[in-house]
Order: C-alpha cells, then structure tokens, then sequence
C-alpha cells in the first residue's frame, strides 16, 4: 500500500448513511468489521467516541483513504485534542488507524453496549 494511503477504522457520524459520511470523499469503502476485544463507544449525543476498555469491541467500517481525506478527518475530528488517530486491531488480526476519544471527553458518557452506533 502507499505511503499516502491508510486503512481507517470508522463508527460513528462518518459512516454510510450518516451525517459526515460525505467528509470520506473519494475513500474506498473496504466493508463492514469489528475491532478486536478491549474498545467500547460512549454515546456523546450527537455522536459517539471510541475509548479503551477492559471488554468490548466496535462496530464499523474499513476504509482506503488518502492523505488530502485524513487531513480533513484529522481537522473534524479534532486531532490530537478532542480526539486522536491511532493504531488499533480488527477483529481479523489487521492494525488499522481509528480515532479514539480523549479521557477527559469520555468520563460521564454512558456506554453503548452493542459497541454499534446505528444501533444505539
């Protein structure tokens, strides 16, 4: 894969369908996965964020995107501040980027057990 071209993670607001779907631009949709064990989302209103935990995954999508689309991701999502780009595991083994939720953003939001925002 090309340096400029990644493999990120998302579950919330810029999935299919949703309201920032159209930020992922030109972005090739990979299909529909699951992180590995260990993350859970935390219903912030409006959208989710993704945090560590002791049990949990994520549901999501995978997708191919380019650096001119991460830069604009990085801007909405409010990287490294609100929240920040990492490197976290699928369900099948691959380590892909994702956007995790800051501690202080996180603390008070209740957890969405099903680890799925579209089915909140």
């Amino acid at each position: 894969m090309s340096d400029n071209l990644i493999l990120l993670f998302v579950y919330g607001t810029l999935l299919r369908g949703e309201r920032n779907h159209s930020r992922m631009g030109s972005s090739r949709f990979l299909g529909e996965v699951a992180t590995s064990n260990g993350l859970e989302l935390r219903d912030r209103g409006r959208f989710p964020g993704m945090v560590k935990a002791s049990q949990g995954c994520v549901q999501g999508e995978l997708y191919r995107v380019n650096g001119e689309v991460l830069a604009d991701l990085d801007e909405l999502e409010g990287h490294p501040d609100h929240f920040w780009r990492t490197t976290i595991k699928l369900a099948d083994g691959r380590e892909v980027q994702a956007y995790l939720l800051g501690d202080d953003h996180a603390r008070g939001a209740a957890v969405i057990g099903s680890g799925d925002w579209l089915q909140r």
